[in-house]
């Protein structure tokens, strides 16, 4: 099973009615816990967009699809890609060779 702590990824949750939100970051539990609970709150016709580094490996992609797999089953469009989104910025560097 891959590390999802060493994928980082940029997430947006929109919604028609209530504007949209983002998160970014490493994807550790606490991370992914956030986004889901942002998600679930922005209730029905909620929408989740997950963009995961370019060079996140696919069994890491199937991770990331999978630990937000439960949304789709309460109701939430979600989609997770590779890539960056137009809106991203950098990531900062940290000091064990990765960016923070």
């Amino acid at each position: 099973m891959a590390r999802l702590d060493v994928v980082f990824v940029w997430a947006e949750i929109s919604h028609p009615d209530a504007g949209r939100a983002r998160r970014a970051g490493w994807l550790t539990p606490y991370t992914a816990e956030l986004i889901a609970d942002d998600a679930l709150h922005a209730g029905p016709g909620a929408a989740l967009e997950v963009t995961v580094e370019g060079e996140c490996d696919d069994a890491a992609l199937a991770c990331v699809q999978d630990r937000f797999a439960r949304l789709r089953r309460r109701g939430l469009h979600v989609d997770v890609h590779r890539g960056l989104p137009p809106s991203a910025t950098p990531r900062p560097y940290r000091a064990e060779g990765r960016a923070a």
